[in-house]
């Protein structure tokens, strides 16, 4: 009985704290391709974005908040190998953001 009361108590801490991630559609350019993908943020400070490019690669990188209410940045890699650094400016339901993949200007927004 114990042993159940204790995993009935950790579920009811960790579903909540699950529940507050938020997802948010990206749309965007890299160069002559289309962007579509997902922001998941984690909590405030950190998070994933995750893109399709229209040439068939994909894209993953996890963001980080350098200051309180300043841009968020991070790192995508890709599965052709590409790479670069981006930054969003996060709003309460919508964003812009900004990087380079191997040289090529990369824009994109989203929203919930």
């Amino acid at each position: 009985m114990k042993k159940f009361l204790c995993i009935t108590m950790l579920l009811l801490i960790a579903l909540p704290a699950a529940a507050k991630n938020k997802v948010a559609q990206i749309t965007g350019t890299v160069g002559a391709e289309t962007i579509t993908g997902t922001a998941e943020r984690y909590n405030e400070h950190s998070g994933t974005l995750t893109i399709n490019l229209s040439g068939g690669a994909s894209c993953k990188g996890r963001f980080t908040e350098q200051a309180h209410g300043i841009n968020r940045k991070g790192v995508f890699y890709c599965s052709d190998g590409r790479s670069g650094p981006y930054s969003f400016n996060p709003g309460s339901n919508e964003g812009v953001g900004y990087g380079t993949l191997n040289g090529q200007n990369m824009n994109f927004t989203f929203e919930q």
